[in-house]
């Protein structure tokens, strides 16, 4: 054995086998892509065709896109159009099957299974403050306590009637936020609440959105009936534009 293990150790690769192809030519070739990488926030088996069929009327996108499989509920997809990619992003959120999706750009750098997926686009309303206080630069302060805010939007999209509404980048593998404690003239204390629009299937139990009620630990341990949490966070986390 030791034997045939030297002569192993003597062998060298042949010419055809060390030489070393270079792909830069056919890499100049490729026609330049536009890619975002999307995760689905559900535990069940991904339709990608069905999955194609929903968002193409929705996208409406100028040139055609490919979808490509990662796994662990992840798809590429490929756009020809950087516009149409910017414009995906720029209309976030979206969901399929009532389940929450996070979409990034994506460069290749990495294996999109390393890519950490923690944050989406989500417009915020923000109810209970004095009329007086309905105004951008209130709902940008509120909302950078939240996270990341856009700026982008117009400033009659942030007022509505009796709130303000803000979009922010909000970190959503913590649960949502109820709201604020807030300090007004003379020391008054007061109560603001978030309502988080085109919010999905969510966890009434602990406010996550990774998951919804059934496949919550707090559920499962309880075994019982989650009337008294959908009473009491139902109303305060959905909002309608």
């Amino acid at each position: 054995m030791d034997e045939v293990l030297s002569a192993w150790k003597k062998l060298s690769l042949t010419a055809e086998k060390s030489t070393k192809l270079s792909l830069t030519k056919s890499k100049n070739l490729r026609r330049k892509e536009y890619v975002l990488v999307a995760k689905f926030l559900t535990k069940r088996a991904l339709n990608v065709d069905a999955i194609g069929r929903t968002f193409k009327p929705l996208w409406r996108a100028r040139n055609e896109f490919k979808i490509r499989e990662v796994g662990d509920h992840i798809l590429l997809f490929v756009f020809e159009l950087e516009t149409d990619a910017e414009r995906v992003l720029a209309q976030e959120p979206w969901s399929f099957d009532k389940h929450l999706v996070q979409f990034q750009r994506y460069d290749y750098s990495i294996l999109a299974k390393h890519l950490r997926f923690t944050k989406i686009m989500l417009w915020v309303q923000i109810h209970g403050l004095p009329m007086r206080m309905l105004d951008p630069e209130t709902a940008i302060e509120l909302g950078e306590t939240l996270g990341e805010v856009s700026t982008k939007e117009a400033e009659k999209e942030m007022v509505g009637g009796d709130f303000v509404r803000v979009r922010v980048k909000i970190d959503v593998s913590k649960p949502l936020s109820r709201g604020r404690r807030i300090v007004l003239d003379e020391d008054i204390e007061t109560w603001v609440s978030f309502k988080y629009e085109k919010l999905t299937n969510f966890c009434y139990w602990c406010g996550m959105v990774s998951h919804d009620e059934k496949e919550c630990e707090k559920w499962l341990a309880g075994k019982g009936s989650s009337s008294h949490a959908k009473q009491e966070y139902g109303a305060w986390l959905r909002a309608t534009p």
